[in-house]
């Protein structure tokens, strides 16, 4: 609650988790500093992100001969069964890891400790009993001598020279000869909205042979001098990323004419330019599924 006793606003479970393998560091905790810990250069590192409810984790007290520790289990489940998921799974599949399990109200929990981490098992299936849903449940169980670490508003990139927040991973799904419209946000720790107005973005889709077949971008132009007291300012030129009118919201447009691409499954980055930096924020696969239904020629 807040000082004035009213309820704070919040959502359930785990947004996004990193995932470290308990072997990739360089020194140990030491009285709960994790600021002093740093992360091998050769340390595996993976990120997953997860929709409401469908990642949370429990902890529990339980005595032992050598005092109270403490039962922690996190449990998540993607709702798709991919390859990439499936490799992954089978390479690390019983191996420990440390999860920085960053919830939607921008809380970071840190499950397990350096050499001593959390056991992932799994298991996955399709249209299980009673379930029309193919899933794959990730499950990491570990004790722990100690309640999870956990901190407000924690910058995720302390560990030296390691950004574990580089970019978000984000597939899009469309259909050739369709109309595109999605929308895209960047939340400060806070949970307010990021004010967008003097970003520059660029976003290119590449096939399997890394031809450019889509281009998404949002840039200033310079003019040079122009003759008689014309307009000199730099102005923005949108080309399928359009901003809304409080510069908060990114939208993707394309119409259906301008998505006659091959289907297929395509890979694409985007990148922010602002006066902080230039970084890349998002990539993943554009994915073009072939339609059988073409609308009629006046209508594309």
């Amino acid at each position: 609650m807040n000082t004035d006793y009213t309820q704070v606003g919040h959502v359930a479970g785990v947004r996004k988790l990193f995932i470290v393998s308990d072997d990739g560091f360089l020194n140990t905790v030491e009285d709960g500093v994790w600021l002093s810990v740093e992360i091998k250069p050769n340390a595996y590192l993976t990120e997953i992100i997860f929709a409401p409810n469908t990642c949370g984790f429990t902890y529990a007290k339980q005595p032992t001969d050598f005092g109270i520790s403490y039962q922690v289990q996190l449990s998540c489940s993607k709702p798709k069964i991919t390859k990439e998921l499936r490799n992954w799974l089978d390479t690390h599949g019983e191996r420990s890891f440390v999860l920085f399990a960053q919830d939607f109200n921008f809380q970071l929990h840190i499950l397990g400790v350096p050499d001593a981490g959390l056991l992932l098992a799994t298991t996955s299936g399709t249209g299980q009993r009673g379930s029309d849903r193919n899933l794959t449940e990730l499950v990491f169980v570990g004790q722990m001598i100690f309640t999870p670490f956990i901190f407000e508003n924690f910058d995720m990139n302390f560990f030296t020279g390691v950004d574990l927040t580089d970019y978000a991973t984000q597939d899009f799904r469309v259909m050739r000869s369709n109309s595109l419209y999605e929308s895209i946000q960047f939340s400060n720790p806070d949970g307010s909205l990021q004010d967008l107005s003097a970003d520059q973005f660029v976003m290119n889709v590449v096939n399997h042979r890394n031809e450019i077949i889509l281009t998404f971008s949002r840039i200033i132009v310079i003019p040079g001098i122009i003759p008689e007291g014309g307009d000199t300012a730099p102005s923005f030129i949108e080309n399928g990323l359009r901003l809304s009118e409080d510069s908060t919201t990114i939208y993707m447009e394309k119409s259906g004419q301008q998505m006659l691409i091959e289907p297929g499954l395509h890979r694409y980055d985007m990148l922010r330019i602002s006066d902080v930096a230039t970084k890349t924020i998002l990539k993943g696969h554009f994915i073009v599924e072939a339609n059988i239904s073409n609308p009629p020629s006046p209508f594309v």
